[in-house]
């Protein structure tokens, strides 16, 4: 099902001033009083499946329920079954999967989920799942607790039941409903908002927001305080830790905020359950689970935003709508890569520049077009020399058919500089060794990084 709807333009008369913000210390913040107004966007609606709750890993790893049953979802493949249960959350640690189905934690091991035995941290009323590099966060029942290395400790506000948590960079925000912020360095906890907060959130950019009745907050990493005073009370704010958007919820429509610029996209009010990393909003409508998005992104299975590459991938673009998709284009650098009729591409670290790089995905529509752009890391790679790591290597799985009796000679270091081009393609598209297990990834990219080293 699609729908498409247009948000209303409006626009509040508020004069730019400073206002001095209440705080613990003795020097009170200042807040900049911005201008607000909203304009008018066009908005796609998407039916994603039936069900009650949903929560995603990725843009294209999405977990929900239906008729207490909890399914995993990799589009475009179909759903898989994984446990019973109503209520889902879904969190990534330490490249392990983590859900929590009706507050208990399980963990996925080899396509297996069984139930952590972190989930008897809080008495398995886990409702939602944060985390550092090194830390874990459960909430849950107005608990939060924290598991490093094998130790847990409990964050408490003295006198507040804990509402909502939130993480930025190396702190986690707790709403009780005043703000506060932990320190997971120090484990030290100080106020950051001595009013009453209805909703927060923390977006891509590491800014905080936060609302209080009609005023939404903003602060950014540099600590400047931003106020837009909204036409009605704000319900909700919602927002992805690896997106540049946010969602704003008042009691009479919905707003969408980025790149300084508010939309309004109207009212349809029904119940928000998530926001994906390329700010697409999840809600629940009656019996339907549906995605709303801006400006119809298009995902990449199997490269998320900043994820580094060594090794050649295989990737498959999932648009918004494909049934709407007359063609969709690639573009890295200038220049223009093969998208197979499939909506699959080939990613060849050896064709860029190591670094950052963007993906220019350019998807057309009999309507317009839109462009979506997805960064990555073409990662540099530790030296590699042919004695201690290529020669072995070659010894094991090459050896014994390029000896001499193959049209592929690979007999001394000199020949394998020679062939590296060709060598690189075929373990890549797993082709070689014949007969024998595939070399895994990290010896291909071993390989490579003898390339890109120099052949030492």
């Amino acid at each position: 099902m699609l729908l498409l709807f247009l948000g209303c333009a409006s626009q509040s008369n508020i004069s730019e001033k400073d206002t001095p913000v209440p705080s613990d210390g003795e020097n009170g913040e200042h807040i900049h009083a911005a201008l607000f107004s909203a304009s008018a966007s066009r908005t796609v609606m998407e039916t994603l499946a039936i069900g009650q709750t949903l929560s995603s890993i990725h843009s294209h790893t999405l977990f929900y329920s239906d008729n207490d049953e909890i399914y995993l979802q990799r589009e475009p493949e179909a759903p898989a079954f994984v446990t019973q249960g109503k209520n889902v959350q879904a969190h990534s640690f330490q490249e392990s999967i983590l859900i929590t189905v009706d507050g208990t934690l399980y963990i996925q091991s080899e396509d297996e989920w069984s139930i952590s035995p972190l989930s008897q941290i809080n008495g398995h009323t886990t409702e939602s799942i944060l985390s550092t590099q090194e830390n874990l966060f459960l909430f849950g029942a107005g608990q939060l607790h924290s598991w490093t290395d094998g130790t847990t400790r409990q964050i408490s506000i003295t006198d507040h039941t804990i509402l909502d948590v939130a993480l930025h960079d190396t702190s986690v925000l707790i709403r009780t409903p005043k703000l506060y912020q932990y320190n997971t360095e120090t484990k030290e906890t100080s106020t950051l908002w001595d009013k009453p907060v209805s909703s927060l959130a923390v977006d891509g950019n590491q800014t905080i927001w936060f609302a209080h009745m009609d005023t939404l907050y903003r602060k950014d990493t540099n600590g400047l305080m931003t106020s837009f005073l909204l036409p009605s009370n704000i319900t909700d704010v919602m927002a992805n830790p690896k997106g540049v958007g946010l969602w704003v919820q008042t009691q009479d429509t919905h707003y969408f905020y980025r790149d300084q610029e508010f939309f309004d996209i109207g009212w349809f009010g029904q119940h928000w359950l998530d926001v994906d990393e390329h700010d697409r909003l999840i809600i629940r409508s009656e019996d339907q689970l549906q995605r709303i998005s801006i400006d119809r992104p298009t995902v990449i299975q199997g490269l998320n935003k900043y994820d580094a590459i060594t090794t050649r991938k295989e990737l498959i673009l999932l648009p918004s709508n494909p049934q709407t998709v007359r063609s969709l284009q690639v573009f890295i650098a200038g220049t223009e890569l093969n998208v197979q009729d499939s909506w699959s591409f080939q990613l060849n670290p050896d064709d860029f520049e190591t670094g950052e790089h963007d993906i220019h995905i350019v998807q057309h529509t009999d309507e317009d077009t839109h462009l979506t752009i997805h960064p990555f890391v073409n990662q540099e790679l530790s030296p590699v020399f042919w004695e201690d790591e290529i020669k072995p290597l070659h010894e094991e799985n090459c050896a014994s058919c390029h000896g001499g009796a193959t049209e592929t000679i690979l007999t001394s270091k000199e020949e394998w500089i020679q062939n590296i081009d060709i060598i690189i393609d075929v373990i890549s598209i797993q082709s070689m060794p014949l007969g024998a297990p595939p070399l895994s990834e990290e010896q291909i990219t071993t390989i490579r990084a003898w390339k890109q080293g120099g052949f030492q």
